[in-house]
């Protein structure tokens, strides 16, 4: 048992478990892993209180059980192919990576025939990315960067490289693959071991739609053989995935805090996810969730997991 966890492996793979699990066959199965409080916030939105850590207690020493909500992220991210992040996120988190962070985890995954690290997957419809963030300068982690057109030009303009011929207007283009097009970021200029992929047309920032979502998936589906995929993209991308039906099972772990609906500075404090503004649920509408496992980790902790049934 690792010494910041109370949960073991064994055990937390279990839970965990994919054997019954149906890959769809044009897309990966999907999950999310979220902590909240009792009463539904995923962030305190203080200074220097802006993560999940302090959510679920984390940040205290005393408290049996703080660490075990990022045991668990890191459990499901050792059981993926590939792992989901965003942009924004990249930007606000100087040095994550989407690795397992437990060696025991990452023995796991070679015993199993996998990579010692699954697929960083980076979705960045604007292509504003910082090209020497650590994750991407890792040789040992594969990152594949989904865009726009618009984003990959703003990538090349990025890494000084003069796109001389207008991109394609295709649905899903791998334009990274080929260094000899003259529409084409030389794979010289990309960090190491970085893919890129390009969906939607010139005009529109795709990426937000369905039609972005499902093209994205296809893509991870199709090209790279990712039959597995956490979505650690935050509460917007997860309420874009459930609102296009593509979140297959929520992973929640529920602290036994109360934050309160608004921060010091009467900011109203995030939610587990946050539906496009063109979409709300009614009584009829609304996803159901079949609790699947549930763990109770006392004094402060609830793990679930549940497969959403969708009804819209």
């Amino acid at each position: 048992m690792d010494p910041d966890a109370l949960l073991t492996l064994p055990e937390s793979l279990d839970f965990y478990d994919l054997s019954q699990c149906v890959v769809p066959y044009d897309r990966p199965f999907t999950w999310s892993m979220s902590v909240e409080s009792l009463d539904g916030y995923i962030s305190f939105l203080e200074e220097n209180a802006m993560s999940g850590k302090e959510v679920a207690l984390g940040h205290l020493a005393d408290v049996v059980g703080g660490q075990n909500d990022w045991w668990l992220l890191n459990v499901g991210w050792a059981m993926a192919d590939a792992v989901l992040g965003s942009g924004s996120i990249l930007r606000s988190e100087k040095d994550i990576k989407f690795v397992p962070m437990f060696e025991p985890m990452t023995q796991y995954r070679v015993s199993r025939g996998m990579a010692p690290q699954p697929i960083n997957v980076i979705m960045s419809g604007s292509g504003d990315l910082n090209m020497l963030h650590p994750l991407l300068m890792d040789p040992s982690i594969h990152v594949i960067i989904i865009t726009t057109p618009k984003g990959y030009k703003k990538i090349a303009s990025i890494l000084g490289y003069d796109l001389t011929q207008q991109l394609p207007s295709t649905s899903t283009s791998s334009l990274s693959s080929d260094p000899s097009s003259s529409s084409s970021i030389p794979v010289s200029l990309l960090p190491p071991n970085t893919s890129i992929e390009v969906v939607g047309d010139d005009q529109d920032n795709t990426l937000i739609d369905s039609e972005g979502h499902n093209a994205m998936l296809k893509i991870l589906r199709d090209k790279y053989n990712i039959k597995y995929l956490d979505v650690s993209a935050g509460g917007i991308v997860i309420g874009n995935f459930v609102a296009y039906k593509l979140l297959d099972e929520m992973r929640v772990t529920i602290s036994g805090q109360l934050l309160g609906s608004r921060s010091a500075k009467g900011e109203q404090r995030p939610g587990l996810m946050t539906l496009p503004s063109s979409m709300s649920f009614n009584p009829s509408s609304s996803p159901l969730i079949n609790f699947e496992k549930i763990k109770t980790h006392p004094p402060h902790h609830i793990f679930v997991r549940g497969r959403i049934m969708y009804r819209h």
